[in-house]
């Protein structure tokens, strides 16, 4: 589990794979997602301005500038 505010990043190692992301803000949002042994996965987490909470996977170059400009947000380890 996460924390990030605005222009805040976190990130969770993922064994290859498929997963599912799930984000929980002013509503449910889902992504499914495929990690390999080399590439990463980069997602954004958005909300408009009716309060729509979407997972968006990013390309790799738009994620590093984002990623780039951002702090690391709160992360809250939980065990599943």
């Amino acid at each position: 589990m996460s924390h990030p505010r605005i222009r805040e990043y976190v990130y969770f190692d993922l064994e290859p794979g498929d997963h599912k992301r799930l984000s929980k803000a002013s509503t449910w949002s889902e992504i499914k997602v495929t990690a390999n042994d080399v590439d990463g996965i980069i997602v954004e987490q958005e909300q408009d301005a009716f309060v729509t909470n979407r997972l968006l996977k990013l390309s790799i170059d738009a994620g590093k500038y984002r990623i780039k400009n951002a702090d690391l947000g709160t992360i809250i380890k939980t065990e599943i």
